[in-house]
């Protein structure tokens, strides 16, 4: 091979590096993605939450960059997600400016569900930027349907009469049964100036 192909060659991959170097160097990376303006939040009691992020530039010296339109994944799973199927919500190209406050406008997610999103942005150049880290966002209880638990709490009680003196306990299967005892004493008392004595109240089914 003569010296004059090989200079050819070793030009042509001068300059594709060099061109991979300055598309790297142009392009925009969407980073620090939230919703609700918190990072991968859980709980999330809106229907219709707001997303935000910003941009980061493939070069730190690049100067002037700026969005021009997004688009929005949100997927029910990081598979779909990494499939780029938005089966939550596709937004499309929007042609828009703005990073905060973006309303998630698609079918209200189930209670508990995590919903996977990421970000792709077109800069002032009309170039695309790859896709954003994915992110996520649970949804937590949105109804008082959704609550299946109860309050954690003492019993009710009674105001002290001439039936029970101020005196309640738990009732027991048996008398060796540990179970609560509430007592009014009308007045403060030093705690070992109280004494208990066995009742005499006769438990079910004993004789």
């Amino acid at each position: 091979m003569s010296l004059y192909p090989r200079r050819i060659v070793a030009c042509l991959a001068v300059c594709l590096g060099l061109s991979l170097a300055i598309a790297a160097a142009a392009e925009v990376n969407v980073a620090a993605l939230r919703c609700e303006y918190r990072v991968d939040p859980v709980g999330i009691d809106v229907t219709r939450p707001r997303l935000s992020w910003h941009l980061r530039p493939g070069d730190s010296a690049r100067r002037g960059v700026r969005q021009t339109a997004y688009r929005v994944l949100v997927a029910s799973s990081t598979e779909r997600l990494a499939e780029n199927r938005g089966d939550l919500w596709d937004s499309g190209k929007i042609s828009a400016d703005a990073m905060a406050g973006i309303e998630y406008l698609g079918e209200p997610p189930a209670r508990g569900l995590r919903c996977w999103w990421k970000v792709m942005v077109w800069d002032e150049r009309g170039r695309a930027s790859p896709w954003s880290a994915p992110s996520f966002w649970t949804m937590g209880l949105l109804g008082s349907e959704d609550w299946q638990a109860r309050w954690i709490g003492e019993p009710a009680t009674e105001p002290p009469t001439s039936e029970n003196l101020g005196y309640r306990s738990q009732e027991g299967k048996s008398i060796g049964e540990p179970k609560w005892v509430q007592i009014d004493l009308g007045t403060s008392q030093a705690f070992d100036a109280v004494r208990l004595f066995e009742s005499r109240r006769q438990l079910p089914n004993q004789y």
